[in-house]
């Protein structure tokens, strides 16, 4: 057991990220969706198989050219592209194929005809996205005909998906590992070469500009650093001042071949990196490397909430869980922060009677503090793109009857509300009907609403016997492994379920608060070793397994970086 820990530790130890964010360390960095269509229609596989070699230090994602060899990270590349393919129906792709491409591609893509390209080379094929080659499908190229008018856009998507497919079984693991490919020229210009060949050590001057949106400049004297990173093992730190004109400069920085580096900027508590330098993409001696910061607001009404999503498990007799997933955006150009330690700027009200409340990303007394009717999430709320997302579950009574009263702390956007299966129906003024669909292998119940207001309150009434399946998983290792992401799956967020069959006893909102469950490296371990297993098994979806197991091994790395 121990040689088996120690292998489980290893595993993990390798695959761990580090907490932080673009714009505030105190925001965790949330994975992007490489599985959503939307996201691999623009990819370019060369450009994955570089972030796959050399990580993202800025996402704190390392890379793994010293761990897996180039056929494996190549393999790597081709399972990512095929997650977004759940969508596309390949055999459609394959008769299309057949019928417009084979005459002058070839059967398997190898290009019989004169100048048609052979899609078998994996090199032709890695500097371009699936965007393109819908674009050469649509418009035509050289020799080749448009088909614009003659297909539909899902026709385009699966016969893309399917040229795609020749390229990953023809270059498949019985082959040597190929070099990397350089990616071709396309319309967008020329993909980045997957690997640089590393060249002497040097020095270098590393400056650069802090700004705030709008081109302000915060005042002087905030504190800079300079990480050196190699892979991601950290290997040098420079600390200086910025000037009242908001610069700052690192002069003579030694450089080594593979090395990469970021600025931190602190200000007002919080931390704020740039983007990553790599000095092989510099040509000269000085290498500018600019820092957006932001000013704090403990305003949180310019909040909103883009999706709610609400779903219910009926497995334990005599109660229904509520999974509850905030999905918050920030309009702003200020970073909304807590009042103080005891005041934060998210507070969730919980309805009458619930029980057992349960947190992810963080614990009461930590992230979360309790409130007279709830909690509050101290985490900052940064500005962009990025959403912060809260997530959490309450038991509430159930036997055969509910009325369902969710407090709304912000406006919401919109809102999806899952009923599973087991004869229990729901009926609300506020949500409309829309449908069912497949997830995990049982049919969910659909219902949505949009427009909701600030402090308003989203009713239900759920009814009928409850005859769900039952919860899976023991203890704490149980509640770590069943948070699942049937939103990913639904519709492209991410709503995660918290299941357990033996949680830990909790007294109701305004009782005191609740004790949070012991959590152990070991209990952490466990976790991931099990839901490697229920993976494994084919009972969790590709997007609640990837985003679960990093979770758990954030967790695992801040429960090693407290000792």
């Amino acid at each position: 057991e121990p040689v088996l820990r120690e292998n489980q530790a290893r595993q993990v130890s390798a695959m761990e990220g580090r907490r932080g964010a673009r714009q505030a360390t105190r925001q965790p960095a949330t994975p992007p969706a490489i599985g959503s269509v939307d996201v691999a229609r623009l990819a370019r596989p060369a450009d994955w198989f570089t972030v796959v070699s050399e990580g993202r230090i800025d996402r704190f994602m390392p890379g793994f050219a010293g761990s897996l060899n180039d056929r494996q990270r190549w393999d790597v590349v081709a399972y990512v592209f095929t997650l977004s393919r759940q969508s596309i129906d390949l055999n459609v792709g394959k008769q299309v194929y057949e019928a417009r491409c084979a005459s002058c591609h070839g059967d398997r893509g190898q290009g019989s005809a004169e100048n048609a390209p052979n899609w078998t080379n994996q090199q032709r094929l890695a500097g371009l996205s699936n965007l393109e080659l819908e674009k050469a499908v649509v418009e035509g190229q050289g020799s080749m005909p448009a088909f614009g008018d003659q297909l539909s856009a899902g026709e385009r998507a699966a016969v893309v998906a399917y040229i795609r497919s020749l390229t990953y079984a023809m270059n498949g693991g019985g082959q040597q590992a190929q070099s990397t490919p350089e990616a071709e020229q396309t319309p967008q210009g020329e993909a980045p070469a997957a690997e640089v060949t590393p060249g002497a050590a040097r020095s270098l001057t590393i400056r650069g500009m802090i700004t705030a949106p709008g081109g302000a400049i915060p005042s002087g004297g905030l504190k800079v650093t300079l990480m050196g990173f190699e892979g991601m093992n950290q290997v040098s730190e420079t600390t200086t001042v910025s000037g009242a004109d908001g610069s700052y400069q690192f002069s003579d920085v030694q450089v080594k071949p593979g090395t990469a580096f970021m600025v931190r900027v602190e200000k007002d508590g919080y931390t704020f990196n740039s983007d990553i330098l790599h000095p092989s993409d510099v040509s000269g001696e000085v290498a500018d490397l600019p820092v957006t910061v932001y000013e704090t607001s403990t305003d949180p009404s310019p909040l909103v909430v883009d999706r709610l999503h609400v779903f219910f498990d009926f497995s334990l007799a005599g109660k229904v869980q509520v999974v509850e997933l905030f999905i918050i955006a920030n309009p702003t150009n200020q970073l909304i922060v807590p009042a103080a330690p005891d005041r934060p700027a998210l507070v969730f009200s919980l309805p009458e009677g619930a029980t057992n409340l349960q947190l992810d990303g963080g614990a009461l007394g930590d992230r979360f503090v309790q409130t007279a009717d709830g909690f509050g999430d101290l985490a900052p709320v940064a500005p962009g793109s990025q959403p912060h997302q809260v997530l959490f579950s309450y038991d509430l009574p159930y036997d055969r009857r509910l009325d369902l009263a969710i407090p709304l702390p912000l406006a919401v956007n919109a809102a999806v509300v899952m009923l599973p299966p087991g004869g229990v129906k729901l009926e609300s003024d506020q949500l409309m009907a829309a449908g069912s669909r497949d997830v995990q292998g049982m049919t969910v119940q659909l219902y949505t609403a949009s427009g909701l207001s600030a402090k308003d309150t989203l009713r239900m009434r759920l009814s009928g016997k409850a005859t769900g399946a039952p919860a899976t998983g023991d203890g704490h290792t149980g509640l770590l492994i069943g948070l699942g992401a049937f939103g990913l799956a639904l519709v492209g967020a991410g709503v995660w379920l918290l299941r357990q069959k033996k949680g830990p006893v909790t007294p109701s909102v305004g009782e005191g608060e609740a004790e949070s469950p012991e959590e152990s490296e070991e209990s952490l371990l466990d976790a991931i070793v099990a839901l490697d297993d229920l993976y494994q098994a084919g009972k969790l979806p590709e997007e609640a397994y990837t985003l679960r197991r990093a979770e758990l091994k954030e967790r695992l790395r801040r429960l090693r970086g407290a000792r």
